[in-house]
């Protein structure tokens, strides 16, 4: 199979607008730097087509990366060029990148002038001379650890984390902790089965307690959403919050309870609630706008 075919079979995965998008992305991209070598990556977070002066993905001056339900344009040096419309997104060390939501973007002045600009400074012959154009595909286990440093990490869905919208699932997730525990639902049973009796006293320090249980709260959320990128598929995000509810904290739970001797009904109440709070975290970063 020629690199070509295996990039079409890769790309073939994606929805068809997605496909169609990228394409169109990557064929702009090599009028754009004709004398570029390719370099593909076709890994667990995104398929990746690298345009640089050699087959070192250390040299990638810009990247084509797409997603389940949109295609992006990335920097791979783009910290420091002059944003003064402040275009570029990501806060990593290196990278930045724009989300191509339609090609169109492409030819946007504002975009056409840092593309120019990243491609001035790599001092890289990019535009002239004999084309040396291939693929170097990634396949197997290989490819779920591309060639990167660190600093190249960025191509990774962390960056593009929505605080927002990690804002209001982790306080949607407190808001659901405080009718769970609440005289409602389980306050009472929760509190026999941890020995305290069903109305005891209130604690003195509820501020902090809150206060602690919400940083922890983002966090979950920050991590979750980093885990499953931005704009997931509202399906998949589900899927994954129940397994990691369930699958990883209430198993987790359920282990450390066994050993502590607290009652099966207590770990289905901390259990379940942590299941709830994952599906919520899903459906939050799944249907943000």
């Amino acid at each position: 199979m020629t690199p070509q075919a295996q990039l079409d079979r890769f790309i073939d995965k994606f929805s068809p607008d997605v496909a169609k998008l990228g394409r169109a992305a990557i064929a702009r991209m090599r009028k754009f730097l004709p004398a570029a070598q390719v370099l593909v990556y076709d890994n667990y977070n995104a398929l990746a087509v690298g345009f640089g002066p050699t087959d070192r993905s250390t040299d990638i001056v810009f990247s084509i990366a797409f997603y389940p339900r949109w295609v992006s344009l990335f920097f791979a040096k783009g910290v420091g060029l002059p944003d003064p419309h402040k275009r570029l997104q990501g806060s990593g060390n290196l990278v930045r990148h724009v989300v191509l939501t339609e090609i169109s973007v492409l030819d946007d002045p504002q975009i056409r002038e840092l593309m120019q600009q990243a491609r001035a400074r790599s001092g890289a012959s990019l535009q002239t001379g004999t084309r040396t154009y291939r693929h170097q595909v990634d396949l197997g286990a290989a490819a779920a650890t591309p060639h990167t440093n660190k600093n190249q990490s960025e191509v990774s869905i962390m960056s593009a984390v929505n605080i927002w919208a990690v804002l209001v699932a982790a306080v949607s997730s407190f808001a659901l902790g405080g009718l769970w525990y609440s005289p409602v639902l389980f306050y009472k049973a929760w509190n026999r089965e941890a020995g305290r009796g069903e109305n005891p006293e209130k604690s003195k320090h509820p501020g902090r307690v809150f206060g602690i249980a919400f940083v922890f709260s983002l966090i979950a959320a920050w991590v979750f959403a980093s885990w499953i990128g931005p704009h997931p598929q509202l399906n998949d995000a589900l899927v994954k919050g129940l397994a990691v509810g369930a699958g990883f904290v209430a198993a987790s739970f359920g282990i450390n309870y066994q050993f502590a001797n607290r009652s099966f009904l207590m770990w289905a109440i901390d259990g379940g609630y942590h299941t709830l709070q994952f599906v919520i975290f899903a459906l939050v970063l799944s249907l943000w706008p």
